[in-house]
């Protein structure tokens, strides 16, 4: 339970920080995003005592349905990466915690995970 409201103050809080860099006008702060968002579901689970893979599951789930509302239609398929994606990140996140004993370095390297796969998502598939 925990997770899930982790996961979910998370997705809240990633809202306010991504619209707000949204609205700055410069491309170059969107490279902070994925940091910000595995650093908030991360340890807001920790904070709370929660699962960190369910808070990730959770903010996936909230950013699927998300991008499903907002453009329904066209954004199935990617509602679905992005809810897979960030599940992912998850695992990855407690499988380095799990490996190194450190949430920094387990935050860093999803964040660089996410980072790539956002370029790889934004600028290769989107080319299809």
């Amino acid at each position: 339970m925990k997770g899930l409201l982790a996961g979910l103050l998370a997705a809240g809080m990633a809202w306010v920080v991504n619209s707000w860099v949204a609205n700055q006008g410069n491309p170059r702060l969107l490279i902070i995003l994925p940091f910000v968002e595995e650093l908030l579901k991360t340890y807001v689970a920790v904070l709370f005592g929660g699962s960190v893979w369910l808070s990730h599951f959770t903010f996936g789930s909230v950013e699927a349905v998300y991008d499903l509302a907002k453009h329904a239609r066209e954004n199935v398929s990617a509602s679905v990466i992005s809810f897979l994606g960030h599940a992912g990140f998850g695992f990855l996140t407690v499988l380095v915690y799990v490996v190194t004993g450190e949430w920094l370095v387990a935050v860093l390297s999803s964040a660089m995970v996410h980072t790539a796969w956002n370029y790889l998502v934004l600028h290769e598939f989107a080319r299809r």
